[in-house]
């Protein structure tokens, strides 16, 4: 029950995010102070992927050491405010005094906001996340195997772009995980829920070619009057 309200909270907060992010593309039809061309310029309304590695510092509980592992993900800018992603990620903690690992694995979604305007603001952006989760060989009772739901948020940030990522950019971003797995005996304290501090680095990859703005208008002619 608890993972299922939480993981409702954050898909309500995404979805709030959408209906904010359509509505700034209404209101950025009729604007041009802060329209996709003025959004991140590793973006500008293109479909990405990103690919990431990640280091994970585990909750104490999950009576294991750190993790390495993974992060893929396929997005969409939507607005200069907001873009959604689809992602996969998978995490590999080392466990003491055996030769498994414990292995998490999520599928997902993610909602990006860019809460800042201007040219050298657009680099920062929040996120929060939802994945359906599985373990597989975690200290604790029976099999160590269970599913999950994982929710998570943090903030990020992107360094360029850069000519030889199709005009992308480096990602750094920092996420604090709950692992509500609801399944008491795993770790050490039969814990029923996990929480994990995860950094990915990586890059962005746009893909296609980047927007280019309309000209301007040409001039009104110029009538002479005898």
């Amino acid at each position: 029950m608890k993972r299922l309200t939480i993981a409702s909270a954050v898909l309500a907060s995404m979805t709030a995010m959408s209906a904010f992010a359509q509505d700034e593309v209404a209101t950025e039809a009729t604007t041009t102070d802060r329209d996709l061309t003025t959004a991140n310029a590793a973006l500008t309304n293109r479909f990405y992927i990103s690919a990431m590695g990640s280091h994970t510092w585990e909750d104490k509980k999950r009576d294991t050491d750190d993790a390495w592992g993974g992060a893929l993900t396929v997005g969409k800018q939507f607005s200069s405010f907001f873009s959604a992603e689809i992602s996969a990620f998978l995490s590999e903690f080392h466990t003491d005094g055996t030769n498994d690992s414990l292995e998490l694995i999520g599928l997902g979604v993610s909602g990006l906001v860019f809460p800042f305007s201007g040219p050298n603001s657009q680099n920062i952006y929040g996120i929060v996340g939802v994945h359906a989760g599985k373990a597989e060989n975690h200290p604790g009772v029976g099999d160590g195997d269970y599913d999950t739901v994982l929710a998570d948020a943090g903030i990020g940030f992107l360094y360029g772009p850069f000519s030889w990522l199709n005009q992308g950019a480096l990602r750094l971003e920092a996420r604090y995980r709950m692992d509500l797995h609801d399944d008491a005996g795993l770790g050490a304290g039969g814990e029923d829920e996990f929480g994990d501090t995860v950094v990915n680095l990586g890059v962005l990859i746009p893909i296609g070619a980047q927007a280019v703005p309309p000209p301007p208008p040409a001039p009104p002619p110029v009538v002479v009057v005898p």
